[in-house]
């Protein structure tokens, strides 16, 4: 699926439709009469491993790799646990400056999370970023 450019990453933990924590990927409702925002699709959980958040853990690890890998336009399998040192430090902060603050539900930006990226690969000196970033986040939508 082509990413869409509005999207919102929304998490719940402890789902009353799932066994643990889903992160959804939803677009904005199309005007003020609609109750909830449409879902795109369900980021999925590597192998073995469950999302979760309000901590700087294994679990905050994960769901960090997943919305990363979905940003940046990667798939969950190409994400590298412990290889690359970029990757870990990228994935590592974002667990700890965003996920690890997080309650048992919340939502978070696409354009944000972009932004959140390019401020990090910049700090970090990092010249070689992935397309997304160069093009920064797309303008927000009224």
């Amino acid at each position: 699926m082509a990413p869409h450019e509005d999207r919102t990453y929304h998490g719940v933990q402890h789902s009353p439709d799932h066994d643990g924590s889903v992160i959804e990927v939803t677009l904005p409702s199309e005007g003020w009469n609609l109750p909830s925002p449409r879902v795109l699709y369900r980021l999925a959980e590597p192998k073995g491993l469950n999302f979760t958040w309000g901590y700087d853990g294994r679990g905050t690890t994960v769901s960090a790799a997943a919305i990363l890998a979905d940003v940046l336009g990667l798939s969950v399998e190409e994400v590298d646990f412990g290889g690359d040192p970029q990757w870990d430090g990228l994935r590592e902060a974002f667990c700890h400056d965003i996920l690890a603050q997080q309650l048992d539900e919340w939502r978070l930006r696409h354009r944000a999370v972009v932004r959140w990226a390019g401020g990090w690969y910049a700090q970090s000196g990092i010249k070689d970023v992935p397309q997304i970033l160069r093009q920064g986040p797309p303008p927000p939508r009224y």
